[in-house]
């Protein structure tokens, strides 16, 4: 089996440089070189615009481009009336969220398929989830690791049923003001070297026994937890 390739963790790199240009602006402010007022008419409409990007380039489902697209136009608006580009009052326009989320609700309704995880065989990771939620079971016998980020949302990683080939598997999480829950195979030596900023991680997986002259199948935890949490179990 040829490798994959291995994508870059767009949800990462988002808040990440919106965390950068975040911090440049308030060193900047507190030198006097820029109004506060002007930080403060771009945070918000400037989270909306970078969160709606990244979940239209992630498409895969109507639901998550169309929020997406949603974000983008509403941070867009935000964004013109702060700066007083609008004849008229961006908060005239809020009732239709309701009806978008309204939409939704209807949508899923209809829908005759009861929600399930997503199951896929994929042997890498890439997701990445804000404002929302993403539940997923892998397959793969050949599972080499990835990236999860959650933004003010939650992911549910099932791995009982992959398989890890190599010497070890290794996944990058990230979760700020989110949650990551994830189970492992009873065979899978887990090991976390998650840093936790105002948050935590809970290890509840019993580790196997090392038999000598078999290999132990391990997976590793790295990345940061900031004011979110991290759940392991098997």
């Amino acid at each position: 089996m040829e490798p994959e390739e291995t994508s870059p963790a767009y949800g990462k790199l988002v808040v990440g440089i919106v965390i950068i240009v975040l911090g440049l602006l308030f060193t900047l402010q507190n030198f006097g070189w820029v109004d506060a007022r002007f930080i403060k008419k771009l945070i918000i409409p400037g989270v909306l615009i970078a969160v709606g990007a990244i979940k239209i380039r992630q498409g895969g489902q109507i639901f998550r481009s169309t929020l997406g697209w949603v974000l983008v136009f509403v941070g867009a608006l935000i964004l013109l009336d702060n700066y007083h580009v609008l004849d008229f009052s961006v908060r005239k326009l809020f009732p239709l969220i309701l009806v978008f989320f309204g939409l939704r609700l209807v949508l899923g309704g209809l829908s005759k398929d009861a929600p399930t995880a997503t199951a896929t065989s994929v042997t890498t990771l890439n997701d990445w989830v804000a404002f929302g939620g993403s539940n997923r079971r892998v397959t793969s016998p050949e599972f080499k690791g990835g990236h999860l980020a959650a933004f003010c949302g939650g992911i549910e990683l099932d791995l009982t049923g992959a398989d890890i080939t190599a010497d070890r598997a290794v996944i990058d999480i990230f979760a700020m003001w989110g949650g990551v829950d994830i189970r492992v195979p009873a065979d899978w030596d887990v090991t976390v070297k998650v840093f936790p900023f105002l948050g935590g991680y809970e290890d509840k997986t019993v580790h196997p026994v090392r038999e000598e002259g078999k290999p132990v199948k391990q997976l590793v935890l790295t990345g940061t937890v900031v004011m979110g949490g991290l759940d392991i179990k098997n």
